[in-house]
């Protein structure tokens, strides 16, 4: 039996004080022992210690798909950053007038920077969207054993239909709107008879011009939802358990948000009617609550913005084999 000494990288024999001759590797201070008979029902010995400056092995590395995954949520993160930033413009630019108006000071003009402001915020908004599609559409690539590409995909659907009953929608309105209003200026004209506007076209015009817009927020709705859940199926099965829990409860809270918010707007007549107080004063509250709701929307979108930041930085940790929140491994 052969007790000699080898060297635990190359398998080289080694002296009892020496260096491997191949990788300059220290052998232990002494032999092993010789191979001795177990007994049934005796524990097994422990491992053999690593020689010393020989380092563990690290764990298995991620597939080159994860890749992919880092890139896309790299570009979904940029998109949303400039849709944040659209978003942002557009609600200033918004609450602007609607202040003024809470304040009493109806027919004032507007100041001169709101509307290249909400320009750019618009383009900004419409930019980000675009990029924000094209992620989602590299998120579908995502490794089938994380259990997220099922969501990446259902996000990605319903991004395209809410965009496309969002665009549905205002036409429909669009030409319902300039169809009552045509009518009505043909009727002061003497040039068709008032009983036959809005008409019938118009009516189902309003008609499925609303049912496409509330498609279009339950679906942008269904769209976040499964976005969130995309990021904790990664997080869960890359072990951030912290992260993955931030991510559903993030989920269950902007379906209650959104559910209650659309209460809320139904009802706000019934809930204003019971506030004490004269009409005047009662509608100078409504500008109020919208600036209040546009900004809690702007407070969930940091939320998603951070949760796909902290997901990305996850993902790009476990592919080069360091914990979440330490910085890569120089060289």
């Amino acid at each position: 039996m052969d007790n000699a000494a080898h060297c635990p990288s190359c398998g080289a024999e080694l002296a009892p004080q020496g260096a491997c001759p191949r990788c300059a590797i220290t052998a232990p201070g002494e032999r092993p022992p010789p191979d001795t008979h177990i007994a049934p029902g005796e524990p097994a010995p422990p491992p053999p210690e690593l020689a010393p400056g020989l380092a563990a092995l690290p764990a298995p590395a991620l597939s080159t798909g994860w890749a992919g995954v880092q890139n896309a949520l790299t570009v979904l993160h940029v998109g949303l950053v400039l849709g944040f930033l659209g978003s942002l413009a557009l609600v200033i630019g918004f609450a602007v007038p609607l202040l003024e108006v809470a304040g009493g000071h109806k027919g004032a003009p507007v100041a001169t920077w709101v509307g290249p402001l909400m320009t750019v915020g618009g383009l900004a908004f419409l930019a980000g969207w675009v990029i924000r599609l094209v992620g989602q559409c590299t998120a579908c690539s995502t490794p089938a054993e994380s259990g997220a590409r099922g969501w990446a995909l259902r996000s990605m659907a319903f991004g395209l239909i809410s965009l496309i009953a969002g665009v549905l929608a205002t036409a429909m309105l669009v030409f319902a709107v300039g169809g009552v209003d045509g009518g009505l200026e043909g009727a002061k004209g003497g040039q068709v008879q008032p009983q036959a506007v809005p008409g019938r076209a118009v009516f189902f015009l309003m008609g499925f011009g609303l049912a496409a817009l509330v498609a279009s927020g339950l679906a942008a709705l269904a769209e976040v939802v499964c976005l969130a859940l995309c990021l904790r199926a990664v997080a869960r099965f890359l072990g951030a358990s912290l992260l993955a829990r931030r991510a559903g409860e993030y989920a269950r809270f902007f379906v209650t948000f959104a559910v209650m918010l659309f209460a809320l707007n139904v009802l706000s007549g019934f809930l204003l009617g019971a506030i004490p107080g004269d009409p005047e004063t009662k509608a100078r509250m409504v500008p109020i609550l919208l600036v209040m709701e546009m900004v809690c929307y702007l407070i969930l979108a940091a939320q998603l913005l951070g949760l796909v930041r902290e997901t990305r930085d996850t993902v790009a940790h476990a592919r080069i084999g360091t914990p979440a929140g330490q910085p890569p491994p120089s060289g």
